[in-house]
């Protein structure tokens, strides 16, 4: 059981709190509603300004005391950002330090006209992938749903935000109340407006809670981290599968893409000698063969790990893509990976310094698509056999690559 942490005063966007405090006054829930509009449409200092703009807004005044009485107890946040990055392809990692001194970090991965936001729910976290610079901190606390919208806050004053996935700091459905308090945030129509359809629930598999996602919202995509073709392989690499078998875990997120009429986002990084052989390309391939699911390959990214994994060969990571896509005929993408030589790349978050020289992907990669893109259908089942799915003149780059790989993505459990 993950230590509850109390803040004190309390994010105004944290929805359950604001909850409890208005039923024990008796005020009703659609006057929250109409404060958050105003202080994600204006942007005030303080509740007192808020209030004021919502008077000349509404032209009503909210509740005669309601908002002096929430300030006594609640803040426009409780956390700031006490440190900026930008990498070379635009990527910003947003370094947010909490109320109670502890810090997570969130990625804006900027795309064509869009831009994507790698939000985080815990500080920490506790499935301790063996390849993940966040899993070596362990579990310091849950954020609460408030917090994870500030990451929003936040970033929205860097860039216009379209897309959300949970793919930050921790494990979201280890979190499950404060993650869809967020969610029903981001997607309310008086709050941040983002379909239900742009925000991506990624999570290493906690079968319960999968069930309980798909009962309680649907419409969200699902993204599994399996990073391995079978159960034995899988429990070396995420020691917290062993309380959830493959099968049984890809039987429920497969009932989800059933629900949601949209595929399932399997995400597998790819680590050298460990699980991109051809023969675990093969079992990857039988194992997801049929099912309706969009398989992205990630290179591992370099991080501070006790285990010394290393990047795979292109040459491994062309043979796994093609025995996947030629093969099995599975929709297969290469991530390109954002923000690396700023520590923002997918597995890099565990709140370190940028480093130095390094690229930020593939030299010649092909144009970026977000995952909900992919998820809409955006990608296309395979290159000609032979070609590589990324590369400038390396058989899959320029316009090809564009339509078969549609491969650089934002995020990854923790960040792409």
């Amino acid at each position: 059981m993950v230590k509850a942490r109390k803040l004190s005063p309390l994010p105004v966007f944290d929805e359950a709190s604001v909850r409890t405090f208005l039923e024990e006054r008796g005020i009703k829930q659609l006057h929250a509603r109409q404060l958050w509009k105003v202080i994600i449409k204006n942007r005030p200092k303080t509740l007192q300004e808020a209030d004021g703009l919502a008077k000349l807004e509404m032209g009503k005044q909210l509740p005669t005391g309601m908002v002096a009485e929430l300030a006594e107890h609640f803040v426009l946040t409780t956390s700031r950002v006490v440190e900026k990055h930008v990498s070379g392809d635009g990527t910003v990692k947003l370094l947010v330090e909490l109320q109670d001194g502890q810090r997570v970090e969130a990625v804006i991965i900027r795309h064509e006209g869009r831009n994507t936001l790698c939000v985080s729910s815990q500080i920490g976290c506790q499935m301790g992938c063996s390849f993940c610079a966040t899993g070596t901190m362990g579990i310091k606390g849950n954020l609460l749903g408030g917090e994870i919208l500030e990451q929003l806050y936040h970033a929205s004053g860097v860039a216009s935000i379209r897309n959300i996935v949970f793919m930050g700091m921790g494990e979201p459905l280890q979190n499950y109340d404060a993650v869809m308090d967020a969610v029903r945030g981001m997607t309310d129509v008086k709050r941040f407006r983002l379909s239900h359809h742009q925000v991506t629930i990624s999570t290493v598999g906690i079968v319960h809670a999968i069930k309980r996602m798909t009962a309680d919202f649907p419409q969200l995509n699902l993204a599994l981290s399996l990073h391995a073709p079978s159960q034995a392989l899988r429990q070396q690499i995420v020691p917290s599968a062993k309380a959830f078998p493959i099968e049984k875990l890809l039987a429920v997120c497969l009932e989800h893409t059933r629900v949601s009429k949209k595929p399932l986002f399997v995400e597998y990084v790819l680590l050298k000698g460990v699980n991109d052989r051809p023969e675990h390309a093969r079992e990857l391939g039988q194992l997801l063969v049929g099912a309706s699911v969009i398989v992205n390959l990630i290179p591992y990214n370099p991080t501070d790990v006790a285990m010394d994994f290393e990047t795979p060969e292109d040459d491994d990571v062309d043979t796994f893509y093609t025995v996947l896509a030629h093969d099995y005929k599975l929709l297969t993408t290469v991530r390109v990976h954002h923000g690396r030589e700023i520590g923002g790349a997918c597995g890099q978050l565990a709140l370190t310094q940028p480093g130095k020289g390094e690229s930020a992907g593939p030299k010649g990669a092909p144009a970026v698509n977000d995952i909900e893109d992919l998820m809409d259908g955006g990608g296309r089942r395979g290159a000609k056999k032979g070609e590589r799915p990324w590369g400038k003149n390396r058989g899959g780059g320029g316009a090809a690559g564009r339509k078969v790989a549609r491969a650089a993505l934002g995020g990854g459990q923790a960040a792409a």
